[in-house]
């Protein structure tokens, strides 16, 4: 007599069991494209000052006019082979790319070394 007292309950609480394991498989579906993508930095500041080391170092070096020139030319296809670069990583991690001192405090990985990688790679 008791089994069928609790019957009605016992058939409440599979329900919610059921309902809850559908949202949570729900969500799992949907979440993923309602959350921001997540953050990264990149040292943009040094990125930059140590292309213009190097490119110091090599005008420094140029024995000839043309050498400069050639420098000259590097470096002016500096900027575009950054922001290509910048968009590609931007691509490939699937994050928003921050400069680094714009996070004041929390864990947020630092890309900077992809970035020299990828913007190097002729």
């Amino acid at each position: 007599m008791r089994l069928v007292n609790c019957l009605p309950h016992l058939l409440v609480i599979l329900a919610t069991a059921a309902l809850a394991a559908l949202t949570a498989m729900i969500c799992r579906t949907m979440l993923p494209g309602l959350l921001p993508p997540p953050l990264a930095t990149v040292d943009i500041t040094a990125i930059v000052r140590q292309h213009h080391v190097r490119l110091a170092a090599g005008m420094a070096q140029a024995a000839s006019n043309d050498d400069r020139q050639r420098f000259r030319r590097q470096s002016a296809a500096y900027g575009p082979a950054l922001e290509q670069a910048i968009a590609a990583l931007r691509q490939e991690c699937g994050c928003i790319l921050v400069l680094r001192e714009a996070i004041v405090a929390g864990d947020v990985p630092d890309l900077t070394a992809r970035l020299v990688a990828l913007v190097d790679t002729p």
